[in-house]
C-alpha cells in the first residue's frame, strides 16, 4: 500500500527558490520516500495522438517520480507543445523553441527525459505531496482538461505517442470513483468502492506495460476521468478508507466488481479460468431486480460466429446444455447444417456481444409471447411466504392474464431482492429461427455487485461488512 512521504521543510524550499529563480531551469532536491504511483492510459491505440498541449496550473517541472531524484521546475513555462513528426518527438514552449534543462550538469531536451522516465507536473506539485493533498490540489491539464500528477509519454511507431498520466494511488482513485459509482450513492457504498478501486488497481500494475502504462482509463480496467470527474463526497470516501486494499492470506487481491449479480454471484473459475479463494459465489440477497430482454435471428446468431472464427454454415438450434452452481449459463451449443460449437462462460458474451448479453444469468426461449413482467411477480410489502398457491396468474402487457411458469420464472419481492426458483433452467434447443434471451442482473458477477453494495449501505451496513459480505475470508488492512 501507499507510504506516507517524509515531512520536509518548507523554509529550506523557500530559499532555495529564492536562490535559483533567475535560472531558465532550477532544480530542487527531494528526499521523499517513495509512494505508490500508478500510469493511467489517457489515450493510445487508434486515438493516441501527434500533438498535444500541457499546461500548469503553476510553472511546468519535470519528474520521475521516483522519490529522492530532482525536481525540475522550467522557469516561466506554464504551456508546452507536446509532438511528433517523422519519428522525432519534441517538446517546445511558446515560441516554438525546443525546451532544455540542466540536469546533473549537462544540458538535456526536456522530450529526451519525457521518453526515459520522467513526467511533466505543475510545480507546486512537491508541495502538495508534502500536505498529503489536505492543502490545495495541484493538476496539470492535457488539452484543456485537468489531471492530478504529472503526464508522460510513450512513443508509438505510427508517430504517433500514447498519453499516460502518471499519479499516486489515492489520486488515481479520486478520479475513478464518480464514474464507476455516482456521487448520489450512499457513503458507505462509495467507500467500499474506494477500497475496491485501490487493490484492483495495486494489483494490475504493468497490465498495459507493453504500451508504457499500468492502467487504461476505460472498463477494461476501471473508468477513470481524472480531476473534472471528482466530488466532495467521493474524495471523502476515499481519505476516509485511506491506505485500505483487501488481502486475502496476507497479499492484496484483485477485487473484481459488475453492476448487478441477478440474484447470485460467481465462482471466479466459473466465469474465466482460475480459481481463487477470495472469490466465491454466495447468494446475494441485497440485489436490486435487474432484467433485460434481447432477441436475435439465427442469420445474426451465424455472423457472429463467423466473426469470431466459427463457420458452421447455416444454424438450425441453439441449446444451453450447461449451468453453474449458481444458476448462470456455463454452456451453450450452436448446431448448423456443416457442424457444431459449444461456447463457455464469459465468450458466450464475448462473441454475442457483451452490452446485449449482459450477463450469464438468463434463459432462452423461441420468440416473445409474454413479457417479462409476465414472467415475474412483483410484490411489494408483501411477504414472500404467502406465495404459496399451486398455481399463480399475473397480467401479460396486452392486459391478459395468464398463468405463471414457476419453473422458469422470478420473482421480485418486497426487498427489491431477486430470487431464482431452484429448478434448472429449460434447456431444449430453440429451432424457430428466432431466440430471445430473458437475463437477471448485469456484467460478470465476480466479487462486489455495486448495486448490492448501494442497497447494503441504504440498510446501514458499513463498507467492511459489505466488503466482507461478497469477499471470502478477506482482510481489509
Amino acid at each position: 500500500m501507499m507510504q506516507t512521504p517524509k515531512e520536509y521543510t518548507k523554509l529550506i524550499l523557500s530559499i532555495i527558490l529564492v536562490a535559483v529563480m533567475v535560472l531558465p531551469c532550477y532544480t530542487i532536491a527531494f528526499a521523499k520516500e517513495n509512494p505508490e504511483f500508478v500510469r493511467i492510459g489517457l489515450k493510445y491505440i487508434s486515438a493516441a495522438p501527434s500533438s498535444c498541449q500541457i499546461t500548469g496550473n503553476e510553472d511546468l517541472a519535470v519528474w520521475d517520480f521516483q522519490g529522492t531524484e530532482t525536481f525540475y521546475v522550467l522557469n516561466s513555462v506554464k504551456d508546452v507543445s507536446v509532438s511528433v513528426s517523422n519519428g522525432a518527438f519534441s517538446v517546445s514552449g511558446v515560441n516554438n523553441e525546443e525546451l532544455t534543462c540542466e540536469a546533473g550538469g549537462v544540458t538535456k531536451k526536456v522530450s529526451e527525459m519525457l521518453l526515459n522516465g520522467f513526467s511533466l507536473v505543475s510545480g507546486n506539485y512537491l508541495e502538495y505531496l508534502d500536505s498529503d493533498g489536505t492543502v490545495f490540489d495541484s493538476t496539470v491539464k492535457y488539452d484543456g482538461k485537468a489531471y492530478r500528477g504529472g503526464i508522460t509519454f510513450f512513443m508509438n511507431a505510427n508517430n504517433t505517442f500514447n498519453v499516460i498520466n502518471k499519479l499516486s494511488i489515492d489520486e488515481y482513485t479520486y478520479g475513478v470513483i464518480n464514474g464507476e459509482m455516482g456521487y448520489s450513492n450512499p457513503l458507505e457504498a462509495l467507500k467500499a468502492q474506494a477500497v475496491v478501486a485501490r487493490s484492483y488497481a495495486l494489483t494490475n500494475l504493468g497490465r498495459h506495460d507493453y504500451s508504457g502504462y499500468d492502467l487504461c482509463d476505460s472498463t477494461h480496467c476501471q473508468v477513470y476521468k481524472g480531476y473534472s470527474d471528482e466530488n466532495e463526497k467521493t474524495n471523502m470516501a476515499v481519505n476516509e478508507t485511506k491506505n485500505l486494499g483487501i488481502y486475502y492470506e496476507n497479499l492484496p487481491v484483485s477485487a473484481f466488481f459488475s453492476k448487478n449479480s441477478g440474484g447470485y454471484t460467481q465462482n471466479v473459475e466459473d466465469v474465466w479460468n482460475d480459481e481463487l479463494g477470495y472469490l466465491r459465489g454466495v447468494k446475494d440477497n441485497y440485489s436490486p431486480v435487474y432484467t433485460w430482454n434481447v432477441q436475435f435471428t439465427f442469420s445474426e446468431i451465424e455472423s457472429k460466429l463467423r466473426s469470431a472464427g466459427y463457420n458452421i454454415g447455416n444454424l438450425k438450434s441453439v441449446a444451453i446444455t450447461d449451468n453453474n452452481s449458481s444458476g448462470a449459463v456455463a454452456a451453450m451449443e450452436f448446431t448448423g447444417d456443416n457442424g457444431k460449437v459449444t461456447l463457455l462462460k464469459e465468450k458466450i458474451r464475448t462473441i454475442l456481444g457483451m452490452t446485449l448479453i449482459k450477463s450469464t444469468m438468463f434463459n432462452i426461449d423461441e420468440e416473445i409471447n409474454t413479457t417479462v413482467a409476465s414472467r415475474g411477480v412483483y410484490v411489494r410489502g408483501f411477504d414472500f411466504s404467502k406465495l404459496t398457491e399451486e398455481k399463480i396468474y399475473v397480467m401479460d402487457a396486452s392486459g391478459k392474464t395468464v398463468e405463471l411458469d414457476k419453473e422458469n420464472s422470478f420473482v421480485m419481492d418486497g426487498n427489491l431482492s431477486c430470487k431464482l426458483f431452484e429448478t434448472q433452467p429449460d434447456s431444449s434447443a430453440v429451432t424457430g429461427g428466432v431466440v430471445t434471451f430473458d437475463g437477471l442482473g448485469s456484467g460478470h458477477g465476480v466479487g462486489l455487485p455495486q448495486d448490492s453494495a448501494i442497497e447494503m449501505a441504504k440498510q446501514g451496513f458499513d463498507f467492511r461488512e459489505i466488503l466482507n459480505y461478497f469477499y471470502t475470508d478477506i482482510e481489509i488492512k
